[in-house]
């Protein structure tokens, strides 16, 4: 292997670590991710949609990643609190958001207005768009 192979193997590497942290952490979606690994010569459909499933559960359950750095410096907000969020809103007459809290901190204070009677939808367009 050539050295301008071995380098290129070794940034290729470097560059799913930190395409990989920033999706987890929700800088980047799935399709941004696709175009920048398929710019460096990663473009395999199959590999790239295992490893953003894979992604999107390191995502739901807060583990860490898999060369050990956390995805941000705050924890994503769970599964068990956006299907709280929906099922609160249910029984409440709320319309179900199109999206959720993508952290973990913000997802427990949309829980509490919920819970309080605070909510308003209007105060949280972020959620529904």
């Amino acid at each position: 292997m050539s050295a301008l192979a071995e380098a290129l193997v070794a940034a290729q590497t470097r560059a799913v670590a930190a395409l990989g942290k920033q999706y987890v952490g929700g800088t980047l979606d799935s399709d941004a991710v696709r175009i920048a690994l398929d710019s460096v010569g990663l473009s395999d459909p199959a590999d790239t949609a295992r490893w953003l499933s894979a992604l999107d559960i390191i995502r739901e359950t807060g583990a860490p990643l898999p060369n050990g750095d956390a995805p941000t410096n705050e924890k994503p907000s769970s599964l068990a609190q956006r299907n709280l969020i929906d099922k609160l809103c249910d029984e409440r007459g709320i319309v179900k958001p199109q999206s959720h809290p993508r952290l973990f901190a913000e997802a427990s204070a949309i829980i509490d207005k919920i819970k309080r009677g605070a909510f308003i939808p209007d105060d949280h367009p972020e959620m529904y768009l």
